[in-house]
């Protein structure tokens, strides 16, 4: 699991959450399954796949965690800030890359090309 700890509150249900040992029954693994199938289209796993298939470090990953702080978690800072992170030479070709490769081999059947061009926008 990936998330956002803001308050000592959040961490400390976060730690215990990790650390209990109680099994998740059938169903409640059934549901959590149903709920990631579900969601999948929108978010990344940051798997390397469209790295592979681009044939270089593409920085999808980071693009894509930069507008999940933006549209998710509501923190246009540090989502800017993340963006900002990627060499700009690199972001300078976000909108003309073609991420078609990209978008065959991802997991989650994210629009990846759109998801870089909607970011470039965003953030520039």
């Amino acid at each position: 699991i990936c998330s956002q700890m803001p308050t000592v509150g959040k961490l400390m249900s976060n730690i215990a959450a990790a650390l209990d040992e109680s099994s998740l029954s059938a169903v409640e693994r059934d549901l959590l399954r149903g709920v990631a199938h579900e969601t999948r289209g929108s978010y990344c796993v940051a798997c390397g796949a469209c790295s592979r298939a681009m044939g270089y470090a593409a920085p999808v990953s980071d693009i894509m965690r930069s507008l999940m702080y933006y549209r998710e978690y509501g923190e246009p800072a540090l989502a800017r800030s993340t963006f900002h992170a990627v060499p700009g030479d690199v972001r300078s070709h976000l909108l003309s890359e073609d991420w078609s490769a990209a978008e065959q081999v991802c997991p989650n059947g994210l629009p990846i090309g759109r998801l870089m061009g909607d970011a470039s926008v965003l953030f520039a």
